[in-house]
């Protein structure tokens, strides 16, 4: 993981005005919950092109005890960070 952002700061790709109120969420995934979203985004945006995978159902993140073990699904658990914060003008 790439954890620069946190000392380099994160490039939204626009700007604040002053007394915008901004709230930031940071949340945590185990490494099943990312797989199953990173397939499915890969998914969502295939071309379909002559050079494109196949469509494919993602892998699961659930888990079968017993019972029929073709699960399609998500569930995730996670601990989130938020921050809320209003934009003041930086005075030197």
């Amino acid at each position: 993981m790439d954890w620069r952002f946190f000392e380099e700061g994160l490039e939204l790709g626009y700007s604040f005005q002053e007394n915008d109120r901004v709230r930031l969420e940071l949340f945590r995934l185990n490494q099943d919950a990312f797989d199953y979203l990173n397939q499915l985004v890969n998914l969502l945006f295939s071309d379909g092109g002559l050079f494109s995978p196949p469509p494919q159902n993602p892998d699961t993140n659930i888990r079968v005890v017993s019972g029929n073990p073709e699960v399609l699904g998500y569930f995730i658990v996670s601990p989130v960070l938020s921050r809320s914060l209003v934009i003041q003008a930086k005075y030197d």
